[in-house]
């Protein structure tokens, strides 16, 4: 998952969160082995597990991302990133 964050979710104790701002790499250290594991046979199927979890901000589909917009100028940051890895990943020669 791209970050995740359940601090403001009561009720929840240990509240976690990680990579709020995606200033960690997070996301794109885990394409990237992804995509070492493919390209070495090592995988034959990546899902993506956390397309619409929105009260952990996990979420990658499509929407206006505000924090994205401020950081990276880019509201659709993760999405465009899911959809620049599928295609490294498709561009394989496996």
């Amino acid at each position: 998952m791209p970050r995740f964050d359940e601090t403001h979710i009561a009720n929840r104790p240990p509240q976690y969160k990680f990579d709020v701002d995606y200033s960690e790499g997070i996301y794109i250290e885990w394409w990237e082995k992804a995509l070492e594991y493919a390209k070495n046979g090592l995988v034959e199927v990546i899902t993506i597990s956390t397309w619409n979890e929105y009260p952990e901000r996990t979420m990658i589909e499509p929407h206006w991302d505000s924090s994205a917009k401020e950081e990276y100028g880019d509201p659709f940051y993760l999405y465009n990133v899911t959809k620049s890895y599928i295609q490294k990943l498709h561009a394989l020669d496996v």
